[in-house]
């Protein structure tokens, strides 16, 4: 029984690994595409201007 839950531990934890990289990446578009609709909306405002987040 206990090793049974073992290898499940194992396989969660890699999917889990998978879950954060993926849920990263998503976060990571997110952040781009409200960046480029937040220097698009400026533009469109008042000329262009440069935003950063880093």
């Amino acid at each position: 029984m206990a090793s049974a839950g073992r290898s499940r531990s194992g396989s969660s934890q890699v999917l889990a690994g998978r879950d954060a990289a993926a849920l990263e990446n998503a976060i990571l578009q997110a952040i781009r595409a409200a960046e480029k609709n937040a220097e698009r909306r400026a533009a469109s405002k008042t000329g262009p201007i440069e935003i950063s987040l880093s």
